[in-house]
């Protein structure tokens, strides 16, 4: 099937959510969220008309031409008109009889494939019985309720009301979906039942369940789902018929990629099913999606949609402040998605705060409150509170804004000021160049304006974009530590982690600014001081971490050839995490020279992860977590996805072996720039062409001088940690 459009993408994605006011559609077909990754939707879609996709998938996929309202025209004519020995009841059931209209009929199904493909059943099932062209009456027009009096038929789908099951070929039988027997409207269930067949023959051609999941590869295994307190499980029944019970699925490449575990093969395809996917299509043509009419009702509807959702929104943030409401409002969707500098973890968590979509559960009290505010109540959370009113907030912010108010922004703590520095927060955007910036670089004002019309301002954005967006990140780890009361944050622990944190980006933007040619030098060094300015209190030592039942150990590797292929090396070394007082310490380092010419970049990575895993293992150490800058090793290593080269493959063979004995507990990728330590020992193994191993405290040059990277290195693993040990993703 050809690609979605971009703008189908965000539809799917918002009409999944299932929320909002009631449309032509059903309930949320006149709201939209605005962009992908604000729009949390649940994947598992239960009632897939009823969140409007029946009317897009109708309008979108279903446009009749003259050659099928031709070859419909004569069978329209004859429901609801069966005799006795075409139609009879048996127990509720409505049996009917179609071997003589065969021709007719087959005639039908090959208009039909030929202009639109096979039909989804699965899809019919869940599409409004009304409206859309679904299905043509009896004058071959659209069918309406008037044609069918005594059936709640206005606003019910296909599947709600009637239960169609194959008997033989030709022959189908339908029943109420509640089982009684139509007494006042036997007439007009008839004409219904017609009507269905005569309008989708294919209907008598095969059976399907409902809850029959297709797959599209070749296989011998049935698969089948099952929804059940508005969760989909997996079900698989294998050649020789016996069952087994998968688990929870919550899209179609969830349940595909737990076919492949189960089955061990690389590729098992399903088709689109409305328990799993937000839009589905009635029809199995190629080219839907590139249909022109479908392209114009997505940009229109979600367009209209778009701007509900928004004013209801603003609605809600203004309820619970206006300044904080204004500030949102002030910056674009499109601008959050493009930010200079940020990663993805700071870009996902502020589109949840525009979108006033973070979570409120605190997960110690089992309730919707703060775990920092015992009194807060439900207030406590709501998005302003997690990130603003919260005193844990409270404290950090303070701490922010000191840092401006030296350089003369926001003296005081008048209101007025507060609601500038909230409005400057929450819009990632300074008010004015600071007053006394120019004292800090030594700098006079028309020296740095010279050299650019804009001043040194664009620095001074970033920078303070880079300190707001590492604060928010700093608040949720805080949040999210104390739902464990044994592993929560003191005031200093938090402290230092936001001081810690915030020196790594400013390093990182500072790095990148010398880099840049076109940056004048008066603004990088501007930049430089302002860095050592704001972090001027940071801690010498790295962050407590969190304390932990039993001490962590954390593996990092890294490797690297010069010419790839080409002489290479690697490096690995093992930290050590204090369960008690959370104090970190390295234990053991290694470089590995690979010199010979045909080593690659990977691997020599691979050696360094298995140095690393061999001395694990020699020395028993245990809460083993592992490291690295290579997300295709990690990848491999946690997916357990075997890598194809031959080389390669004997490498991984031995990795996994060790891993599974020592039960690695995670694979955290960290960017190159927070892997120093192994990066600097695989440079070593490189320029020496010479293997060493350690172990800590050591004078050996050049693993002596690894303690001044751990901190750069660890702080970004403490930060994961407490999410991961919470449970929680919602940053990762």
């Amino acid at each position: 099937m050809t690609c979605f459009p971009l703008r189908c993408l965000a539809l799917a994605l918002a009409l999944g959510s299932g929320s909002g006011s009631s449309g032509p559609g059903g309930p949320g077909l006149e709201q939209i969220a605005p962009a992908r990754a604000t729009a949390s939707a649940p994947r598992v879609c239960t009632s897939l008309a009823s969140s409007g996709i029946g009317l897009l998938r109708l309008a979108a996929s279903h446009e009749r031409s003259e050659a099928e309202s031709r070859a419909i025209k004569p069978l329209l004519r004859l429901a609801g008109r069966a005799p006795l020995r075409e139609g009879w009841w048996i127990d509720g059931w409505y049996y009917r009889n179609y071997s003589h209209q065969n021709s007719l009929l087959e005639g039908v199904v090959r208009v039909q494939r030929e202009h639109h493909g096979r039909l989804n059943l699965a899809s019919l099932r869940a599409s409004s019985i009304l409206g859309q062209g679904l299905l043509l009456g009896p004058d071959g027009r659209e069918l309406t309720a008037a044609d069918l009096p005594g059936l709640p038929c206005s606003s019910a789908t296909v599947g709600d009301l009637i239960d169609v099951q194959w008997v033989r070929r030709r022959v189908v039988r339908f029943r109420l979906h509640q089982g009684t027997y139509p007494y006042a409207a036997a007439s007009s269930f008839r004409t219904l039942c017609d009507l269905l067949v005569f309008n989708y023959p294919e209907l008598l051609d095969r059976h399907s369940d409902p809850g029959h999941l297709v797959e599209r590869s070749s296989g011998t295994d049935r698969w089948s789902l099952r929804c059940l307190d508005g969760v989909v499980a997996l079900a698989r029944t294998t050649a020789t018929r016996q069952v087994q019970d998968l688990g929870i699925v919550q899209s179609i490449s969830h349940a595909q990629q737990v076919a492949r575990q189960a089955t061990g093969r690389r590729r098992v395809h399903f088709a689109p099913h409305p328990l799993l996917s937000p839009v589905l299509p009635l029809w199995g043509s190629a080219d839907l999606y590139s249909k022109r009419r479908l392209r114009t009702l997505v940009a229109k509807t979600s367009s209209r949609r778009a701007q509900a959702e928004q004013a209801a929104r603003a609605l809600r943030a203004s309820e619970l402040s206006p300044a904080f409401a204004a500030a949102l409002e002030s910056i674009d969707w499109a601008e959050v998605f493009n930010l200079p500098d940020s990663s993805s973890r700071q870009r996902l968590l502020f589109l949840k705060i525009k979108g006033l979509r973070l979570s409120g559960w605190d997960l110690s009290n089992g309730r919707r409150g703060c775990p920092h505010c015992a009194d807060s109540g439900a207030a406590g959370g709501s998005t302003l509170h997690i990130v603003w009113d919260c005193p844990s907030a409270r404290h950090l912010w303070a701490k922010v804004r000191s840092w401006w108010a030296a350089l003369g922004l926001w003296p005081g703590a008048t209101p007025a000021a507060d609601q500038d520095f909230l409005s400057a927060v929450f819009s990632l955007r300074l008010p004015c160049t600071p007053p006394r910036v120019w004292a800090v670089a030594s700098l006079s004002q028309s020296q740095a304006t010279d050299e650019t019309p804009e001043g040194p301002f664009p620095i001074l954005q970033a920078t303070w974009r880079q300190l707001v967006l590492e604060t928010f990140v700093v608040i949720i780890g805080w949040r999210h530590s104390r739902y464990d009361p044994a592993r929560a944050w003191s005031d200093a622990q938090a402290a230092a982690v936001h001081a810690t944190s915030c020196q790594r980006v400013l390093a990182t933007l500072a790095r990148r600014r010398a880099d840049d040619a076109h940056v004048p030098p008066a603004h990088v060094r501007l930049l430089s001081e302002l860095q050592a300015t704001f972090q001027r209190d940071s801690p010498d030592e790295i962050p407590l971490a969190p304390p932990a039942a039993a001490d962590v150990h954390v593996l990092f590797f890294d490797g690297g050839s010069r010419g790839n292929p080409g002489p290479g090396g690697a490096g690995a070394c093992v930290v050590r995490v204090d369960g008690q007082d959370g104090t970190a310490a390295l234990v053991w380092s290694a470089a590995m020279s690979k010199a010979h010419r045909s080593t690659t970049n990977n691997q020599a990575e691979y050696h360094g992860l298995l140095a690393g895993l061999r001395a694990a293992a020699a020395h028993q150490w245990p809460n083993l977590e592992v490291v690295g800058d290579s997300a295709m090793i990690l990848r491999q290593m946690r997916d357990y996805r075997p890598p194809r080269n031959a080389k390669l493959l004997r490498l991984y063979t031995q990795a996994r072996r060790l891993a599974d004995q020592l039960a690695v507990r995670h694979w955290t990728h960290h960017v190159r720039a927070h892997n120093k330590m192994a990066d600097l020992l695989a440079n070593l193994a490189m320029d020496t062409r010479t293997s060493s191993q350690v172990t800590h405290p050591t004078a050996r040059s050049g693993h002596a001088d690894l303690r001044a990277h751990l901190s750069n290195d660890l702080s970004p693993w403490l930060v994961d940690s407490v999410d991961r040990r919470a449970g929680l993703h919602v940053l990762r």
